[in-house]
């Protein structure tokens, strides 16, 4: 039986309490996060912990840690949100937290492995996701996979009092490139 949750280096590891301080440290860092939704604040250790509960109990989130395989590590997050079981749609987002492990093919490896999950075992049609025009990597990495990109709404996102375009990409279930047509 294929395990939904393993790639050939990353491991989707359920989100726990003790990811709390790993979270506020990325949160916290405005080069991680400067390209994430709903970051753009300081965030402390009782508001991850309290996100962290409210997660697990929402139907409409399927939120992961991303474990390094090799070096036991978590060195990200991600998931599924807004999931719609009427329409079976979904967004998809990600990060990786850890520097070190940035430029090494992780954010793809990641984005294959969240829509893996979300296809074959949440049953999804099409997910979507949204890629921010300061990080230009973001709709490279999603398109690796097999994203097509639709369009962009422009300088919809404020960040340090600068406006950026947002851009668009989805894929359908059966787009879903596999890692040997990367």
């Amino acid at each position: 039986m294929e395990n939904f949750l393993e790639s050939s280096r990353l491991r989707l590891v359920e989100i726990e309490e003790t990811h709390a301080s790993l979270l506020m440290r990325w949160a916290n860092d405005p080069v991680v996060s400067s390209h994430l939704h709903d970051t753009s604040y300081p965030t402390r250790l009782e508001d991850q912990l309290t996100w962290i509960k409210d997660v697990k109990q929402d139907p409409y989130q399927k939120i992961f840690m991303l474990e390094h395989i090799a070096h036991q590590k978590i060195v990200g997050y991600g998931g599924l949100m807004r999931l719609n079981g009427e329409d079976f749609t979904a967004e998809v987002g990600l990060a990786i937290g850890e520097k070190e492990y940035w430029k090494q093919g992780l954010g793809t490896e990641s984005a294959w492995l969240l829509c893996r999950y979300g296809f074959r075992v949440l049953g999804l049609f099409n997910i979507q996701a949204e890629h921010y025009a300061l990080n230009v990597a973001s709709l490279r990495t999603f398109q690796k996979i097999g994203f097509r990109y639709y369009g962009t709404r422009r300088l919809a996102r404020l960040l340090a009092g600068q406006r950026w375009d947002v851009h668009y990409s989805d894929i359908l279930f059966h787009e879903l490139l596999e890692p040997d047509e990367w």
